[in-house]
């Protein structure tokens, strides 16, 4: 799983890594991370949440299964996310958070 800067199209690097060690503010993230059908856990754990909410600085948007459930969404709620929509898309849902002021 790759996390890939489209201003430096050269950098690619493990997405884990690339949002604990990144130090720049982005205004736009996109979290897309399946690997074949199953989407990546650790998207859902406590560290990445508060690694994305350091590193975001605007809206985030993740792809991920109609099946999450509630509470593995919460960790971004807990990290300071507040939820803003979602859309179906044939079996996934695609959900927006943004900075709770």
């Amino acid at each position: 799983i790759r996390a890939v800067d489209l201003i430096s199209p050269f950098l690619s690097e493990d997405a884990r890594d690339f949002v604990k060690n990144n130090q720049d503010q982005w205004d736009y993230i996109v979290i897309d991370l399946w690997k074949g059908a199953k989407i990546c856990d650790f998207i859902f754990e406590k560290e990445f949440a508060d690694n994305l909410r350091r590193i975001s600085s605007g809206l985030i948007c993740m792809n991920i299964p109609i099946t999450a459930t509630d509470k593995k969404m919460l960790v971004y709620f807990d990290a300071g996310f507040k939820y803003e929509r979602h859309d179906i898309v044939e079996d996934n849902a695609v959900v927006f958070w943004s900075i709770k002021n």
